[in-house]
Order: C-alpha cells, then structure tokens, then sequence
C-alpha cells in the first residue's frame, strides 16, 4: 500500500483465463479471505472493493491462487498530478 491513502488512490485489476480463480487475499497479518472470479474476464477494483479488509497505509497485500490461472496488478496514482505506476503480482 502507499504511505498515504489520502493522496494516492490503489486499483487491483485481475485477468482470468480458460477456468474459473479462487485466490486467497490477505492484507499484512491481519484479515485473510477467498475470493472467486469466473473464467475469461478482466475486472479492476477499487481497493475498497477488493477483499473483506480496510487497507492500512504500507501494508502488504498477500495473494495466494487456490485454483486457476490470473494476471494481478496493482495500480497505485497520485491524486495530485495523476501519476501513476503498476505492480504485477508475482510468484514466490
């Protein structure tokens, strides 16, 4: 998450494919959750969408896929000048 969640806006966009996703999200160490997507779509959230936590400022969120195939990217803007940057989720 960005230092400051008043100045910088997050969107987690999600890319399926042939099958359907069950993915677990966990933000830092606290509330962790399943969340399913159907197959051959892409959708992005806004990260009040995204999971059953409120996002807290430089906390890390942790995806771990249960089924399926996806793409996950996080796109964090500044407010102020529009700037923006992306993170793909990667394996670990």
């Amino acid at each position: 998450m960005p230092p400051d969640l008043t100045k910088f806006r997050v969107n987690i966009g999600v890319r399926t494919f042939s099958s359907p996703v069950t993915m677990n999200v966990q933000y830092g160490f606290r509330n962790q959750s399943n969340i399913d997507f159907p197959a051959n779509t892409f959708r992005q959230y806004s990260l009040a969408e995204f999971g059953d936590a409120s996002p807290v400022e430089n906390e890390q969120i942790f995806l771990s896929m249960i089924s399926g195939d996806a793409v996950v990217y996080l796109s964090t803007t500044d407010n102020q000048t529009n700037d923006s940057s992306v993170r793909f989720a990667r394996r670990q």
